[in-house]
């Protein structure tokens, strides 16, 4: 991400947001109070208040990071540049417990943007600090070299998550122009031919109109033909030596009970 100007677009909106009145604070890990001067225009400068962790990190430790920014009482936005460099000299839980604090207990705070080095931390952490953001911003390299990507992911609090992916130009000036969002493609799968498994044998499958007559008139041993006329049936049976022909109609009838 350092060579993507993932910093380059967290100016933008630092920018952005002076230029609309709000008041910024920067806690700034990565560079010192005079950088900031030289890096955006003066008539941002003075509603950007530096706190400057990189010459005394440890003055900005995590754990002191409400009662540093609880003191203030106008709405602002709080930019933390950068959660990685922070991530060096604090252990990451104190990070993590310290940004929950804030959002939860600093009632003046409208907004807190972080610039996190996803390619240089674990992949289990990245995912934890993604959970308690609303927004996620992911920097991505563009074809063209005039143009920025960012795929954008964004959770709704009824859980519903958007996904959009844009392009954009930024400034010298730190501006965002030409905003676009970029239409994702569908990639048409090929459509597999069907294979016939009659090719390339070395008989044929199919029958010609000669071979299908014959078959049709062949008359197989276990099909009788039916005959005219109607049917009728017979029992026939022979009485051997031994049967014995009873000619009485009830055998019992001469039985008293």
């Amino acid at each position: 991400t350092l060579e993507l100007r993932a910093r380059l677009i967290l100016d933008c909106f630092t920018n952005t947001w002076a230029n609309r009145g709000s008041s910024v604070h920067i806690l700034s890990y990565d560079r010192g109070k005079d950088a900031f001067q030289k890096c955006f225009p003066a008539n941002a400068v003075d509603r950007i208040i530096i706190h400057d962790a990189f010459g005394t990190p440890d003055k900005y430790a995590p754990l002191t990071w409400v009662k540093h920014f609880s003191e203030q009482k106008e709405p602002f936005t709080l930019v933390i540049d950068s959660l990685s460099t922070a991530l060096i000299y604090h252990q990451f839980e104190d990070v993590y417990v310290s940004l929950l604090c804030l959002l939860r207990k600093v009632e003046s705070l409208q907004l807190v943007m972080a610039l996190l080095h996803t390619d240089v931390h674990e992949e289990h952490q990245v995912s934890k600090l993604r959970y308690l953001a609303n927004t996620t911003l992911t920097v991505y390299a563009h074809e063209n070299e005039k143009l920025a990507g960012c795929k954008i992911v964004h959770r709704k609090p009824s859980g519903r998550v958007l996904r959009e992916d844009e392009e954009f130009v930024l400034t010298a000036d730190l501006l965002i122009t030409d905003i676009k969002k970029v239409v994702c493609k569908k990639e048409e799968k090929p459509v597999a031919q069907q294979v016939d498994p009659a090719a390339n044998l070395t008989f044929s499958l199919r029958l010609s109109d000669e071979e299908k007559a014959a078959k049709d008139s062949l008359v197989l041993p276990y099909i009788k033909r039916s005959s005219a006329g109607r049917g009728k049936g017979e029992i026939t049976y022979v009485m051997e030596r031994e049967d014995d022909f009873d000619e009485e109609d009830d055998p019992d009838d001469d039985l008293n009970f």
